[in-house]
């Protein structure tokens, strides 16, 4: 199974926060973070737990009320804002990486939530978010996972 280098969702919103109808996104969800999440698969009945630590770094997104997590590995999530809180814009298909026991994994991002806590200068986001990947190592399986920790700065 792999370790999805947090293709995770990241996303601070503060403040004046935005709306899901498009308003400006709060200072607070935008810039760099420090990851520490959890990430546990389950293929074929067996169970893995990988921890994703690191840099994410959340922008705002292409349309009004929307900012987009933007880690090492190019898997850009997109999220919708919500005053403290932001859903993910379901159903994100994130670039083939290799396994963290080898092999290569596919995910794909299904559901998922953040919420803001803290202010501009010191902020966390929690998250939560689960989906299906593809996992190859000899032979294909279909895989879920879910995804649960935190982002301060």
């Amino acid at each position: 199974m792999k370790a999805c280098v947090l293709c995770v969702s990241a996303l601070l919103g503060w403040g004046c926060g935005s709306s899901s109808s498009g308003g400006p996104v709060s200072a607070a969800w935008l810039g760099t973070f420090s990851a520490d999440v959890t990430q546990v698969e389950t293929c074929s009945g067996e169970q893995h737990t990988d921890t994703l630590t690191g840099s994410i770094t959340i922008g705002t997104g292409s349309t009004g009320g929307t900012i987009v997590t933007q880690p090492s590995d190019d898997c850009d999530l997109t999220w919708t804002v919500n005053g403290t809180s932001a859903a993910i814009v379901s159903g994100t298909t994130c670039p083939t990486v290799p396994g963290s026991v080898g092999g290569t994994w596919t995910p794909t991002f299904n559901s998922g939530s953040l919420s803001l806590s803290g202010t501009t200068g010191s902020t966390s986001i929690s998250i939560n978010d689960s989906g299906t990947a593809v996992y190859v190592n000899g032979t294909t399986q279909t895989c879920t996972f879910t995804q649960s920790g935190t982002f301060t700065k």
